[in-house]
């Protein structure tokens, strides 16, 4: 059962009160009201702690502001959440797949919300779509506009048509979008790919990197870097490598803070060739406060892959959010809010996990924010600009759309 069933009221108070930008303790009390309302609907979310690590923060946000949102509408049934780490998942140890048989056979557990846009998150699943397990994550939704409405209607992917291929897409149309930002901005493609082949992900990117080349964008020019076999390569010769390709261009395929650190590293002596710096490209493994607060002007202009983007288009979302959580809002945050409020919603009229399921695969109108969801036809891009509100406390950047500050 959810945590928070071991802790009283009061002492839920205080740890909210304590720390207003803890979505943990702000999940844990409303699911002690939905547990002493009694007959809750429960969801769980998959998502990586513990919250000191910033990505676990900004999913918990959006989720702990939706399940809010429902409770507080006087409604019969109250919403409960589960909070399930994935922070240790890899390929290797099959903990990500563990967990969604531990979620398939717990029946109170109506919808998942989270896993990865990775290989190995999207083979788990298969897993939910056989036992008919409603599940909203970037590997899994389409949205299309509803026309004459303006309203987006989200539906969900059928993962059982072949959950490798899937993926292949994204990760393929993630390049080409990057390649073709690239084109677009440098006037012809030449790209340096930095990977790391002791990292899975990486080294899959690296893969399709290669395996498509000529599909990619034809007239392109691509080279790669391994820094998993070159490990004394730092920034500069990062840098100098992609100069001696005679790119234009660098596109870091590198996961965690260690990858943010080589990107800052790269962007600071990238930045020091003035006029002659290269573009700096990256997928959402990127998108980090780390990022720009550490690396500021260094990274300004940076250009980052996201499986889902967020415009203030809803000042109403945006301003509220921020002032709940005394923090920023991003993507992820966003993110995880329209996919639990919608998950509630189509609960709350259907609970019941195939029921449920059905209606997702028909379609359901997203009525929360302006996100962009559909990451199968076109990968969202965002880059770094400067801003001194809409990155994270402490921070001169952000991230904006590349419409709107890259193009």
């Amino acid at each position: 059962p959810p945590r928070s069933t071991l802790f009283p009221y009061t002492t839920l108070f205080r740890s909210v009160a304590a720390d207003s930008n803890d979505p943990e303790a702000q999940i844990y009390l409303n699911n002690s009201k939905a547990m002493e309302s009694g007959n809750p609907i429960v969801v769980s979310v998959v998502a990586p702690l513990p919250l000191d690590d910033d990505t676990g923060k900004e999913i918990l946000r959006g989720v702990a502001t939706a399940q809010k949102q429902f409770n507080d509408r006087g409604v019969e049934r109250l919403m409960a959440v589960v909070v399930v780490d994935a922070g240790d998942a890899t390929p290797e140890n099959a903990l990500e797949g563990e967990i969604a048989g531990v979620l398939m056979g717990t029946e109170q557990v109506l919808g998942i919300i989270g896993h990865g846009a990775t290989e190995y998150s999207a083979v788990v699943l298969q897993g939910y779509a056989a036992q008919q397990l409603p599940v909203l994550a970037p590997m899994t939704i389409e949205l299309t506009e509803d026309i004459g409405t303006n309203n987006s209607i989200l539906t969900t992917v059928p993962i059982a048509q072949g959950v490798d291929d899937l993926y292949k897409q994204y990760v393929i149309k993630a390049l080409a979008t990057l390649i073709e930002h690239a084109k677009a901005t440098q006037k012809e493609a030449k790209v340096t790919l930095v990977f790391d082949s002791r990292n899975p992900y990486s080294n899959y990117l690296k893969q399709q990197f290669e395996a498509n080349e000529d599909t990619l964008s034809p007239g392109a020019k691509l080279d790669s870097v391994d820094i998993g076999v070159e490990t004394s390569l730092d920034g500069s010769a990062l840098v100098n490598k992609a100069r001696t390709n005679d790119s234009n261009s660098i596109l870091l395929a590198l996961p965690g803070e260690s990858g943010v650190s080589v990107a800052i590293s790269v962007a600071q002596n990238n930045a020091a060739l003035g006029s002659d710096r290269l573009l700096l490209m990256g997928d959402a493994a990127l998108y980090s406060p780390q990022l720009l607060l550490n690396g500021e002007s260094a990274v300004n202009e940076m250009v980052l892959a996201v499986p889902w983007r967020w415009e203030e288009n809803d000042a109403g979302f945006s301003k509220d959010t921020a002032q709940l959580w005394k923090g920023r809002v991003s993507w992820r945050t966003t993110a995880a809010f329209d996919a639990t409020d919608l998950m509630s919603r189509v609960l709350r009229n259907a609970p019941d996990r195939a029921q449920a399921s059905q209606i997702l695969n028909d379609g359901v109108e997203v009525g929360a924010t302006q996100a962009d969801y559909n990451v199968i036809d076109s990968v969202p891009l965002v880059c770094v600009q400067p801003s001194n509100s809409g990155g994270p406390s402490g921070a001169n950047f952000s991230f904006v759309s590349v419409e709107n500050g890259c193009l």
